[in-house]
């Protein structure tokens, strides 16, 4: 274990944070709805879904996270890893 708490690899850490939460659950609560308003969006693009909830402000974010769930999988992961992405392009603008 302290070979993990050492390495600053973002993948490592946010599969870590995954499968072993600091916080408890109900600090999710808009994840969560992000998350479940993404795979909707993946579901109704894959033609197996209705059609989602539409929320104007973080529509793109959601269209976004439902596209790499069409490509990926429904993984957590995978939503960590593009909040890590948008994050470092944010800092470099």
């Amino acid at each position: 274990m302290e070979e993990l708490t050492r390495t600053n690899d973002p993948v490592l850490l946010s599969w870590l944070t995954a499968t072993h939460p600091l916080f408890p659950d109900y600090y999710y609560n808009d994840s969560r709805l992000y998350d479940s308003i993404a795979w909707q969006f993946s579901q109704y693009w894959a033609g197996v879904g209705p059609q989602p909830t539409w929320m104007p402000p973080y529509a793109v974010y959601q269209c976004l996270l439902g596209a790499l769930y069409s490509l990926l999988g429904h993984q957590v992961l995978v939503a960590k890893l593009l909040n890590a992405g948008l994050g470092a392009v944010t800092a470099v603008l």
